[in-house]
């Protein structure tokens, strides 16, 4: 393996999943294979150094010369020795060494041997080395360097042994009997310095690559942020807003390179719909503020219908609509102006069986952003009188009360998919009154940036967790658009979810096939290892661009 070997294989590879990464082990994999340099007849063997227990043996897979055996045959992991925090320093002569790395210093050395550190608790199977003196710690091993390897050898072929696969345990913890039993190498001492040579050349032309790599993604990023955040800008006139909106479908294929550049995409259709962006008004549109009125009449004879208790008034909400700007044809109102929102059955309680009923219900993890997961749809026995009160109807908006920072106010359209079908109490059940409002609307708005700011601010949340209560969701201020306009906005998101998809299906797909690719460069590469390029290709950013536009009009 040459640089010029492996810029090639970055020049055919550089958009695959982990390229770099996987170029690195593909390095050390050569290394402990002897095929990353020549061998030489003249290097001296080390048979005679090998402890006596060791029995080695020869490989079909290795170069003539090497032997390997177990590794508990060759090396001994021996156990650090704890060293109270009190007693460790801030800086001394002799580093102290946990499961992954230095946690202090300490002035007396428990070997003073070059050693290698291998994580046993917590960190499992993590490496360090100790060129010098050190102290290791309880919670690892410590190997002292042996005459018969060079220590940096002895690194990069324990870390190609999976040592961290081995961890067992909530806290993973190493056995050094399991470590054991893997087979290591061992190729003569001057064949081992010069792997190590190469191995250190190459890692550093996988670091310029890497960092040409995140270079060209920050830019993409950067280019990606900015062409949304023009077309969501609150000032923008119809004709520049045009302009951004043509640039950014027009570049955003060849910028594509991951998920979540699209998820941000997804989102943006989200905030240009709430924000009456996505579509002309139209003058003949009866007036929002008529079609409020009427919900409002809708939702409280619906209400009175359903047998729900008067509820207080909520107070307007101090959110409003933040820096969003409305059309003029549009209305503001809130959830509870235009919704009859129930909360569902409780899990648990009692029922007596001659008043009991089995029923599907929604739970959390059935409601996601957009859409219902109904891959896994469980029952419950409920009361006959909980069948009417919380059955679902065609056109509920679901909506998750928390739980994880991202399940808190996901919202869904019920479209009876299950007959028989009601809703626990995590999730709110939002009716329109009347179908002149579309609940896609009410979904789209609640899992828009916007929306969602309101539920952020709006919830009580811990670390991890975050909750709305019915008075917050009641208050949560909602655009109303008239209900022509309602339908022409979700048929153009549908629509722009569309492209969406087929985005992702192109990344997916060529993904897919520079993943091959990368397959294939490895096994060729593989099957000659030292052969000399002709042509050193140029993997510079702006061909690599190029390139990627390139697949991008192909897929």
């Amino acid at each position: 393996m040459t640089p010029d070997r492996l810029l090639e294989l970055y020049d055919r590879i550089s958009e695959a999943p982990d390229a770099v990464s996987r170029l690195r082990r593909f390095v050390l994999d050569l290394a402990v294979r002897g095929k990353l340099v020549e061998q030489d007849p003249e290097d001296e063997s080390v048979l005679d150094r090998l402890p006596a227990q060791a029995h080695t043996h020869s490989s079909a897979d290795l170069p003539k010369g090497w032997r390997q055996a177990k590794a508990g045959e060759l090396l001994e992991f021996q156990y650090g020795k704890g060293l109270k925090k009190s007693d460790r320093l801030e800086s001394g002569p002799v580093p102290v060494y946990g499961s992954n790395g230095i946690v202090g210093f300490t002035d007396t050395p428990l070997t003073s041997s070059p050693s290698i550190i291998v994580g046993r608790k917590g960190s499992a199977g993590a490496l360090n080395i100790s060129e010098g003196p050190s102290w290791t710690t309880d919670v690892a091993y410590f190997i002292e360097e042996p005459d018969f390897y060079a220590l940096r050898f002895l690194y990069i072929a324990l870390s190609t042994l999976g040592l961290d696969a081995l961890g067992k345990g909530v806290k993973p913890g190493l056995s050094r009997t399991d470590a054991y039993e893997l087979l290591l190498p061992v190729p003569p001492i001057s064949e081992q310095h010069r792997i190590v040579a190469k191995v250190d050349e190459l890692m550093a032309l996988c670091d310029r690559l890497e960092e040409t790599h995140n270079t060209r993604e920050a830019t993409r990023d950067r280019l990606i942020t900015a062409s949304l955040a023009r077309l969501i800008a609150p000032d923008t006139d119809e004709p520049t807003f045009q302009s951004h909106a043509h640039f950014a479908l027009d570049t955003f294929p060849a910028l594509t390179t991951r998920p979540d550049q699209i998820r941000s995409l997804r989102q943006t259709i989200l905030d240009l719909a709430v924000r009456g962006r996505l579509v002309e008004q139209d003058p003949e549109d009866e007036s929002a503020w008529v079609l409020f009125n009427q919900l409002k009449r809708a939702k409280e004879e619906a209400f009175t219908a359903e047998g729900l208790r008067k509820r207080p008034p909520v107070s307007k909400s101090a959110h409003e609509l933040g820096p969003v700007q409305m059309p003029k044809s549009w209305a503001q109102a809130t959830f509870d102006d235009l919704l009859v929102i129930v909360s569902g059955v409780t899990k648990g309680q009692r029922v007596f069986d001659h008043d009991a009923i089995d029923a599907n219900y929604m739970r959390v993890a059935n409601v996601q952003r957009g859409f219902l997961d109904l891959s896994v749809v469980k029952s419950i026995k409920v009361r006959v009188s909980d069948i009417v009160r919380y059955r679902l109807e065609t056109g509920d908006v679901l909506m998750t009360e928390g739980g994880d920072w991202d399940k808190l106010g996901r919202a869904a359209v019920w479209r009876g998919e299950l007959s028989n079908c009601i809703h626990q109490n995590h999730i709110f059940r939002l009716r329109p009154p009347s179908k002149d409002l579309l609940p896609e609307w009410v979904a789209l708005y609640a899992n828009s940036a916007v929306g969602r700011s309101f539920f952020a601010e709006a919830s009580k949340r811990t670390t991890n967790l975050a909750s709305i209560n019915m008075t917050q969701l009641r208050s949560c201020p909602i655009p109303l658009p008239p209900t022509d306009e309602q339908r022409r906005i979700i048929e153009r998101v549908d629509e722009l979810m569309g492209l969406c998809d087929q985005l992702e299906f192109s990344l997916a797909k060529a993904e897919a096939g520079r993943t091959r690719l990368l397959e294939t460069a490895l096994y060729e590469a593989l099957k000659n290892p030292h052969q000399k390029t002709a042509k050193r290709h140029d993997a510079s950013p702006q061909r690599t661009r190029e390139a990627g536009r390139a697949a991008a009009r192909a897929n």
